[in-house]
């Protein structure tokens, strides 16, 4: 036997009114990232500059959407990277997937990516080369759009693996 409290029952319905007027979803859209705070001053011009000392950092151009989206730059420093991460967890789900052919520009894309709508755990938005370039240099992966000045960085750190061995020695 349920034995009822008017008056519990009565505070309960006026939270849940003045939840469902707040609306869930506005309080799940306040803490998703805007699409204004995703502009920045990277560029890839800029990064080849500053990585130009080197023949082991690679750029590589990608169509976001498979093509009738935006252009953005993948950038990354071979053999400080784990490059079956980079390709299969980060490039192909921008090229291929569908949640980015209907990005409407570079801004949309970054704004999905950055609200989790890609499958990769650690992300983090550079907003200028110092930042991006720093992402560089600890194995991250990033994803330049010149457009907008902004650059995502992706953990993707894989070192070559080398066996512990005795070293040689001249005889």
């Amino acid at each position: 036997m349920l034995l009822k409290n008017k008056g519990a029952d009565k505070r309960a319905r006026a939270v849940g009114a003045n939840l469902s007027a707040k609306g869930a979803d506005s309080r799940a859209a306040d803490k998703r990232p805007r699409a204004e705070n995703f502009t920045g001053t990277v560029s890839v011009s800029a990064l080849r500059d500053m990585m130009s000392d080197t023949d082991d950092v690679i750029f590589t151009d990608i169509a976001v959407g498979g093509g009738g989206g935006s252009i953005a730059t993948a950038v990354f420093i071979d053999g400080m990277v784990s490059t079956d991460t980079v390709y299969d967890f980060v490039l192909r789900p921008l090229v291929e997937g569908r949640e980015f052919a209907r990005a409407r520009d570079e801004r949309d894309a970054v704004e999905r990516v950055m609200s989790g709508r890609m499958f990769h755990g650690i992300r983090t938005f550079c907003g200028d080369n110092d930042k991006a370039v720093a992402g560089l240099l600890t194995g991250e992966a990033l994803i330049v759009f010149d457009g907008i000045g902004a650059a995502i960085a992706f953990d993707a750190r894989g070192f070559e693996k080398r066996g512990i061995t005795e070293p040689t020695s001249e005889n």
